[in-house]
């Protein structure tokens, strides 16, 4: 599975492999970074490394497929 970017202006494309099912990716105030909701686990991309930093594991018992931001960002 790839995740997979493209940039209009330039028609720049990239992409980077995912260890595992991913169900949802969020922006961080980060350019550089994105957050994403895994098949097992929370995890922050590096855009520029391709290397995912792991946050938490996600329970079983939860939908990550169903992310999105609150009312706040």
């Amino acid at each position: 599975m790839q995740l997979w970017a493209w940039t209009p202006a330039t028609g720049q494309r990239q992409s980077w492999r995912m260890s595992e099912p991913l169900c949802c990716f969020a922006l961080t105030a980060s350019r550089e970074r994105l957050l994403l909701a895994l098949a097992s686990r929370l995890a922050f991309l590096d855009l520029h490394t391709g290397l995912p930093a792991p946050v938490c594991e996600v329970p079983s018992s939860t939908m990550p497929s169903d992310g999105r931001c609150d009312r706040q960002g």
